[in-house]
């Protein structure tokens, strides 16, 4: 079979409630040329069967810890060379990939290119703790991994995401393709459907604060590593 332009990377744990409506969102993209890989971290609910029975899906099993090592062992099964990812709970527009591809075939000095989303709430849900309200208006530029489409060469250079930040793996991947200087370019159409809801791991605010600092002390570190004389955060 001939290598498909684009594999779109999928990590999920119990996720029945939701993986129905993104792989539809998928299946009514307009763009085609594209594999979908799966990396279920031992999902006990009926994950694994409606998984499995999407067309032409991949699907494997988990053998890291963490959500970015999920999506590394994704990126390792995938055969494209341009990647993307989608969370189980969230909802691709039709038009997502091929705005996306469109951009990058049109400017391949891009390394990689993302957009804006809307975000909302299931049903007769209201917004948990610590998520602001005003996000629901509107749309939003938004740098993360959802909304990511990167050349693979882009990616492998950059090393993949840090698997020791659980939760802010994206905001330090971003972090560290600004800082060596790849070009990038964020599409000023909505592409998505960001799903809020007490599952969210991004709304931990007590691990997301500790591990932006983590991700942080990384960024400091490796430009006191490229400035020679930088000094330290204390002044030193």
């Amino acid at each position: 079979m001939p290598t498909p332009r684009v594999s779109v990377v999928m990590a999920v744990r119990n996720g029945e409630a939701y993986l129905g409506e993104a792989l539809e969102s998928l299946s009514a993209q307009t763009f085609r040329d594209f594999e979908i890989v799966l990396v279920d971290g031992h999902s006990t609910d009926a994950t694994a069967a409606i998984a499995q029975a999407y067309p032409g899906l991949r699907y494997f099993l988990q053998t890291g810890p963490s959500l970015p090592s999920a999506y590394q062992e994704g990126v390792d099964h995938a055969t494209a060379p341009i990647l993307c990812w989608l969370s189980f709970d969230d909802i691709w527009l039709p038009n997502k990939l091929a705005d996306q591809i469109e951009w990058l075939d049109a400017h391949p000095e891009t390394g990689f290119v993302t957009g804006h989303v809307q975000f909302f709430l299931p049903e007769g849900a209201a917004p948990p703790p610590h998520f602001r309200p005003e996000l629901l208006q509107g749309t939003h530029p938004a740098h993360i991994m959802e909304t990511l489409m990167v050349r693979r060469e882009v990616w492998n250079a950059l090393g993949g995401l840090r698997q020791e930040l659980s939760l802010t793996h994206d905001v330090e991947f971003f972090s560290r393709a600004k800082d060596v200087g790849v070009s990038s370019y964020c599409l000023p159409q909505t592409i998505m459907r960001k799903r809020i809801h007490g599952g969210n791991t991004s709304l931990d605010l007590d691990r997301n604060n500790r591990q932006i600092l983590d991700a942080i002390r990384l960024t400091l570190a490796r430009k006191r590593r490229a400035t020679p004389g930088a000094v330290n955060a204390a002044g030193e």
